[in-house]
Order: C-alpha cells, then structure tokens, then sequence
C-alpha cells in the first residue's frame, strides 16, 4: 500500500498558480508533460531546468513524436517557456498566468436531423479560419519559397486535429535535423509542405553511423 508522506519530499508551488492551472483545459499528454516539468523545477526549489526528450520519456511513457507535439503545444499556449541552447532544452513554467493562451474550442456542426457533429477543425467551408492556421505553421518555416503550392499541399493533407499536430510534429522534428544545420540543403516551402508526412516519426541518425558516413 503506498503511503506518501510530505517528510519524503514535496512540490512547494503557490495557492495562486495552482488554481489557475486548475482553471485551465489542458490535453492529457501535454499535462503530463506539465506536471513533469513543475516536478523538475519547483521540486527541486528551481526555477528552470535542462530537461531532454529521454527524461520525459522515462517519467511518463510518452513516446518522442508526442512528447515534441505536447512540449509544442505548451509553448503555444504560453504556459511553458522553452529555451533552446543547442544541445538540450531548458523549460520553465509561465508564472504570469495572466499571458497564459486557452485551447481554442472545437467548432460545432449541427445538422438537419439536429445531431451534433464535432469537427475538429474547420475545412474550406471556413477557409478564413483554415488559411490562420496554415499561416502559423508557414511563419515557423524558415525558407518561404512557394507559399502558394505550399498552401494547397496543405490543404490537401492536413484535414483533422490529428494532422495539425503531425505537422507540427513534422517541423519540429525538420528543424532538429541534420539537414536542417545547413542553410543550402533547407527544403522550398513547397517541397516541404509537399512531403511533410516523412517528418512525422523522424529520428536523427545515430552519431556513430554519422561519424562513419
């Protein structure tokens, strides 16, 4: 029988903060991810803290692509901070909950036999609405070459929540790459967006195959 006691150790985190985290709507993985993230620094009486994809592995059992997808969307919501030093990331949370940005909600089809629907997000029906979210993914791309034929690519594949953040995922992971160190080897907008699929599961070689390439 488990029987924690405060005497073993505890998170000291203030009254305030901890009611706003409890106001705000925060997807499962990524929540974890939170929790873990608070674990290694105000468990520690830190403020920050440098933490890699295999210790968030090992504390939750998220694999690499949704650990990326869940740090992303933390950092979207302004909750956690990331800081990127060029070898392995240094996360702090948010304390001005004030700046903290809410998961938008999921918009709502009702049809004529009045059965609610959820779509996850909207489609060319709302293309005012699908061009925002394309356009916040076009603006991370640092090659912005072929914004047009990049547009309909993703149009054309990213139709779910799911798919937005596989894209995302995507991204991250190109921008981690090898390929990604070299300005002249950095992928046309169009050609990434084209194939961003092949992104989503990426792992960088190991450095002793690198080495012997």
């Amino acid at each position: 029988m488990a029987s924690p006691q405060v005497e073993d150790g505890y998170v000291r985190i203030s009254t305030e903060l901890f009611d706003a985290l409890i106001k705000i709507r925060i997807s499962g993985e990524a929540r974890q991810l939170l929790d873990f993230i608070i674990r290694k620094t105000y468990g520690f009486q830190k403020k920050e803290d440098i933490i890699s994809v295999s210790q968030f592995n090992e504390a939750t059992g998220i694999n690499k692509p949704c650990i990326i997808r869940g740090i992303h969307k933390l950092v979207e919501m302004n909750i956690v901070i990331k800081k990127d030093n060029g070898v392995i990331p240094t996360y702090c949370l948010q304390k001005d909950y004030i700046a903290w940005k809410p998961l938008s909600k999921k918009i709502t089809v009702i049809k004529k036999d009045k059965k609610s629907y959820q779509k996850r997000y909207p489609q060319k029906i709302k293309d005012n609405i699908y061009v925002e979210f394309f356009d916040n993914i076009w603006n991370e791309y640092p090659k912005k070459d072929g914004k047009k034929e990049a547009l309909k690519h993703f149009s054309a594949t990213v139709k779910t929540e799911e798919d937005l953040e596989n894209i995302r995922t995507a991204l991250s992971n190109y921008k981690q790459s090898v390929e990604f160190t070299d300005a002249r080897y950095i992928k046309n907008g169009s050609t990434w967006f084209n194939n961003w699929q092949d992104w989503i599961n990426y792992e960088e070689p190991k450095r002793e195959r690198m080495l012997a390439l």
